[in-house]
């Protein structure tokens, strides 16, 4: 089970994954040999799977796009699929369309190639083509609900379970039990920054 510092080390790994052990000591406030500890437990339970590098598609001119498709042959479609590096994931569904792509290409040349290739691998394969670019960083807030991590509501103390209320102030996250506590959160924060400064 991980606790609030192991949470705020995810928290710091997840926006930093090659954040060195005294940066995220400075950031917790424990010591270098608690944070490398800590960071193996927390590689241990399998919540992180090892750390890497994640590329900003935006800055490299890459796209995300979801490719959905009815195919009357779903599995065969998928096993040439997988071939192709373009493709990141893929998921089959019951009903129609069946197989949805997570796709990553360079440009619409790519994007082009890829849709001929499925339409000789599945020439009865209707294509639709949503253009995507969301990303949810959500980390924490899934382990809690998950009740693989424990996070206490910052206002009152008491355990969260379920999933937290948030607020964001100054680029840092705040957990929450219920929005009465978030709310008192808040009114501190705006009475602190409309206070006359002495």
């Amino acid at each position: 089970m991980l606790d609030e510092n192991d949470l705020k080390i995810l928290d710091i790994l997840s926006r930093e994954p090659r954040a060195s052990i005294s940066k995220i000591s400075k950031e917790t406030g424990l010591s270098r040999p608690t944070v490398h500890s800590r960071i193996e437990k927390i590689l241990k339970s399998g919540v992180l799977k090892g750390l890497h590098f994640e590329l900003d598609e935006a800055e490299l001119g890459g796209k995300v796009f979801l490719v959905s498709l009815s195919s009357e042959k779903p599995q065969e479609t998928v096993e040439e699929l997988v071939k192709l590096p373009e493709v990141d994931e893929i998921f089959i569904t019951s009903g129609l369309p069946n197989i949805h792509v997570i796709l990553y290409v360079f440009d619409l040349e790519s994007l082009s190639r890829f849709l001929e290739y499925v339409s000789k691998t599945d020439s009865q394969a209707k294509i639709s083509l949503v253009f995507t670019r969301c990303k949810l960083d959500r980390m924490t807030e899934k382990l809690v609900a998950a009740k693989k991590a424990i996070l206490h509501c910052e206002t009152c103390g008491v355990s969260i379970s379920g999933t937290p209320y948030i607020y964001v102030y100054k680029n840092r996250k705040h957990y929450f039990c219920c929005p009465v506590c978030r709310n008192q959160f808040v009114d501190k924060v705006v009475k602190s920054v409309q206070a006359p400064k002495s």
